[in-house]
C-alpha cells in the first residue's frame, strides 16, 4: 500500500493541471495543491 505522500507526489502534476484548467488561475491551482 502506498503512503499518502507517495500518492500525493505521484498525482501532483495531474491534479495541478486539472485545477489550473478548472480555475483558469495559477495561484488558485497552486494554493489547492
Amino acid at each position: 500500500m502506498e503512503s499518502f505522500e507517495e500518492v500525493y507526489q505521484k498525482y501532483l502534476k495531474e491534479v495541478y493541471c486539472f485545477l489550473l484548467r478548472l480555475s483558469g488561475d495559477r495561484e488558485i491551482a497552486e494554493e489547492l495543491t
